[in-house]
């Protein structure tokens, strides 16, 4: 029996649901392999993109693109923000994409502690 025959045995049998998860997708998407794991086993809740409604996703996305907008402005590199609000940068290119998955604390801690230097009330200047 070869590798081929092998797999197609238990990937096409109907007796019940397989998941079929590559090891070369795991290391090349790792987020994507591991959501369609968890969509296939039925967890509840895993997309929460496609769960909330238009509305906040479009406040949320609006809200990124403000502060992104508020920090060029300041001309602030995205370190010097992620720093601020001890964040990775990764994270906040995260939070000005507007991405639902990202914690509120996040979202928060560019808010509140990104503008270091500048006063609070002013902040609203730069974010339009």
């Amino acid at each position: 029996m070869t590798w081929s025959s092998h797999v197609k045995s238990w990937t096409e049998q109907i007796l019940f649901p397989v998941c079929v998860l590559r090891y070369e997708d795991t290391k090349q998407k790792p987020v994507e392999t591991f959501e369609k794991a968890v969509r296939f086993s039925g967890v509840v809740g895993i997309n929460m993109k496609k769960k909330l409604p238009v509305s906040v996703r479009s406040g949320l996305k609006r809200l990124g693109t403000d502060l992104k907008n508020a920090r060029l402005r300041c001309r602030l590199k995205m370190v010097t923000i992620a720093d601020r609000a001890g964040i990775s940068r990764e994270t906040l290119a995260k939070v000005q994409k507007g991405d639902p998955g990202v914690s509120m604390g996040s979202y928060a801690s560019v808010i509140s502690r990104a503008w270091i230097g500048y006063r609070v009330d002013g902040i609203s200047r730069y974010i339009q």
